[in-house]
Order: C-alpha cells, then structure tokens, then sequence
C-alpha cells in the first residue's frame, strides 16, 4: 500500500501538535491506541473520505491500494468531528461537499 499524506493535515485536538509523531508512528507501522485516519482512496472514484482505525491499516484490513491521509483524531468521536470540521470548510470555501474533490486540488 502506498501512502501520501495531505500537506496541511488536519489534527484533533488530541494530536495537535504533533504531526511528524503521528507520521513516523503510521509509517512504521507503529500501534497508536485509539489513531483514527481520515483518507482519501486514491484509486476509487466515488469515495469520498473514510475513517479507518491505524490498527486495521496497518494489519491491511482494508483493501487499500494507495491512500491519501488527511487526517488524525484520537477515536471514533474525535474523527467524527474532525470530518464535520473538514465538511463545514469545504462547503465554506466551495459552496459544495465535494470534498475529495477539494483535497485532491488544494493538497
């Protein structure tokens, strides 16, 4: 699987300030407990973004070819909100919730 990560990445509270922590952990494979990704899968169209526990990315439980993170948030709840975040700027910027649309062309 190969994987990018969003030049701004967007943290929850939780991991703020610490962006090159959480992409040294992912990329090593290294278990965070309670990491929630948000991604982009490059190679499906219609996707928007998903939140995949780190647990199961790293254990490839998805069936992930190449991905874009752009996100990290500590649990579910966490990620839900920081998705709503992400929502609520695209739709400001944009007018639209296209968001894949909007990370693949600001990112």
């Amino acid at each position: 699987m190969r994987l990018h990560w969003y030049q701004d990445l967007y943290l929850g509270r939780t991991y703020q300030g610490q962006k090159r922590r959480i992409i040294r952990m992912v990329e090593k494979s290294r278990a965070v407990p309670g990491l929630r990704l948000l991604l982009v899968r490059m190679d499906h169209r219609r996707n928007q973004l998903e939140i995949v526990p780190q647990k199961l990315l790293n254990e490839n439980q998805y069936d992930l070819k190449e991905v874009l993170i752009i996100g990290a948030a500590f649990g579910e709840q966490e990620a839900r909100e920081l998705l709503v975040q992400i929502a609520d700027q695209v739709f400001r910027d944009t007018g639209s919730a296209e968001l894949k649309e909007y990370i693949l062309e600001k990112g």
